[in-house]
């Protein structure tokens, strides 16, 4: 297997894998609020829910106790993915994700898609494809791990890494785009909202629909964009509306919400990793020092 070829001393791969690092971090730390200090998630309601819904039927009690625990694990990886990121740390933050996403599929949490040429079972795993970027922060750093001295990075683990944070992040905006083309109630309660606290302005619902219309069908071409070109205005608008979107939960509902931006930080640091990752390969060719 190819070495990168100095690929993990370069500054900028360095300035990747930090980047890298600190978004997981944060999504730990958001993981940490939303389990451990807000009470109602889509975990809680999954565990307690009886179990002809779906659910697992635990005692209330009992479920808030492994979720709070769960959301303190969260805080002490993502101490750990800021110093030492590592497969021990790194494996159970994909598999919290992976349980969160579970969580919403079974108790249909989220926007009911309409969907009508697609099977019914197919829609309700929506949830997988909204929650991709947050899978995948975590994922991508498991496969560029820097703690591997005895093993150098390799170019195929490289390419397999990126591929898999741009695909995230596609599917991530395709999904979000298609909610906010069917006009998802809670995104246009944000447009209101936001138009309201940061510009002062009062947005008619029916102009916050016309809105969310274009954001969706934007959002849709980003996605088809990202991975079918390898265009850095693609990926940078990406970056700065993925940081919109995030801010702006804060900005309408209030600092206490302060965990639902940062949940949210892939949908910013992973189209930006990739711009990164793109401008390395660039750099590279024209001074002709191949990965």
């Amino acid at each position: 297997m190819k070495s990168s070829n100095g690929l993990e001393t370069a500054p900028l791969w360095l300035a990747i894998l930090g980047s890298l690092r600190l978004t997981v971090a944060l999504q730990c730390l958001g993981n940490w609020g939303w389990l451990s200090q807000s009470g109602e998630t889509p975990l809680l309601h999954w565990i307690i829910n009886p179990a002809d819904i779906g659910g697992l039927h635990w005692n209330e009690a009992n479920a808030l106790i492994l979720q709070q625990t769960l959301g303190w694990l969260a805080l002490l990886s993502g101490v750990c993915v800021l110093f030492r990121p590592c497969a021990a740390v790194l494996g159970p933050l994909v598999l919290l994700q992976l349980v969160l996403a579970i969580a919403m599929w079974q108790n249909a949490d989220g926007f009911p898609l309409s969907a009508d040429l697609l099977p019914a079972e197919w829609v309700t795993l929506f949830p997988f494809l909204t929650q991709s970027a947050r899978i995948a922060a975590p994922l991508g750093l498991l496969l560029l791990d820097p703690w591997r001295t005895p093993r150098p990075l390799s170019e195929k683990r490289t390419f397999c890494a990126m591929t898999l944070l741009r695909w995230a992040i596609a599917i991530t905006f395709l999904a979000h785009g298609i909610e906010s083309w069917q006009l998802n109630p809670h995104f246009i309660d944000l447009l209101i909202g936001a138009s309201s606290n940061v510009l002062g302005v009062n947005l008619p619902q029916t102009n916050a629909e016309h809105i969310l219309s274009l954001i969706g069908a934007v959002d849709i071409l980003l996605a088809i964009l990202c991975v079918t070109t390898k265009s850095r205005w693609v990926l940078g608008w990406m970056a700065l509306w993925g940081a919109l979107t995030a801010i702006s939960r804060i900005f309408v509902w209030g600092i206490s919400f302060w965990h639902m931006g940062l949940v949210r930080v892939p949908h910013m640091t992973l189209p930006l990793i990739v711009f990164l990752y793109l401008h390395l390969l660039q750099w590279r060719q024209e001074n002709q020092r191949p990965i």
